[in-house]
């Protein structure tokens, strides 16, 4: 569910960037721009929706027990490496088609088509990315391995509140700045940034509540 949100989130303004560079036409750009909202609203609603069912499952998170789930762990081990790789290099490869217009001077509507086809790339990656990482993730949590030993518990707990906002505070000042600025052909940048940060955010809360507590 995160990841498909994610995705419609990165994908929310390719329509509004296409057909921005394609036509001058109100109407088509309305319609484009009706999308990108209702896009967003879909992502919004499947990150609650997420939300709420995983505040039934915390207890695997924070209670301490024991388990074997070791062996699947080591058999998911080879596609989690294969599905990172893919992920980053997919998140890589996705400049070529702005790469490659910016050097042809292709027209404008090229460029938008360009910039389309970057974010599509990059929401596959994205969402390769997250597939894999919470399947990783998952497996951590029933050993109480990596960032789920009885320690990362303790400190999740204080984490947790600022991590479940994150896209929904993404969502709202991509909104807030397309909005004010409506330069929604460049506003788009905040996804691939916002990506890139999400994977540094935990680490960051992190310090500042351990610096604290000390």
């Amino acid at each position: 569910i995160v990841a498909n949100a994610t995705s419609l989130c990165i994908l929310s303004p390719v329509p509004l960037i296409v057909l921005g560079t394609m036509t001058e036409d109100h109407i088509l750009i309305g319609f484009s721009l009706v999308l990108l909202l209702v896009l967003v609203a879909i992502a919004v609603y499947l990150f609650v929706n997420y939300g709420l069912r995983e505040s039934h499952m915390q207890h695997l998170e924070k209670e301490i027990f024991e388990t074997e789930y070791r062996e699947r762990r080591e058999q998911y081990e080879p596609t989690f490496t294969r599905n990172i790789a893919i992920g980053v290099v997919l998140c890589i490869l996705s400049v070529i088609p702005t790469i490659m217009a910016g050097v042809m001077e292709v027209e404008d509507y090229m460029s938008g088509i360009s910039v389309g086809l970057l974010l599509i790339i990059v929401s596959i990656g994205v969402n390769i990315l997250i597939r894999a990482s919470m399947i990783k993730s998952s497996y951590d949590t029933l050993l109480q391995e990596g960032e789920y030993t009885k320690e990362e518990k303790h400190l999740k707990k204080k984490t947790d509140a600022f991590l479940g906002a994150y896209w929904r505070l993404v969502v709202a000042i991509y909104l807030g700045w397309s909005f004010w600025t409506n330069n929604w052909e460049f506003t788009w940048i905040i996804w691939p940034v916002a990506g890139v940060l999400y994977a540094a955010v935990p680490g960051i809360v992190k310090m500042i509540i351990c610096d604290r507590e000390k």
